[in-house]
């Protein structure tokens, strides 16, 4: 299957938009794939959720053969119902 960006584009900035509405997340957290990249290392990291510096995924310039595989989590301060 071959790697569709604009497709992955639309699906991160999907759960991005999920994660900045979500009331119980706080920030949104950049997870790499196993094994990392050493782009993956540089942008991964916890950004408050209404920052204009959480990088864009995927990100244009990954050098993984099989396209981008970061992508956004929620970071969640409180659990609980």
């Amino acid at each position: 299957m071959a790697y569709d960006i604009e497709k992955v584009r639309a699906q991160r900035q999907q759960e991005l938009n999920q994660i900045r509405q979500s009331p119980r997340a706080s920030h949104v957290y950049i997870v790499m794939p196993d094994p990392p990249t050493p782009l993956c290392r540089k942008i991964q990291g916890t950004f408050p959720k209404d920052s204009d510096r959480i990088p864009e995924l995927p990100h244009p310039a990954c050098p993984n053969p099989r396209g981008c595989l970061c992508r956004y989590e929620p970071f969640v301060d409180e659990v609980g119902p």
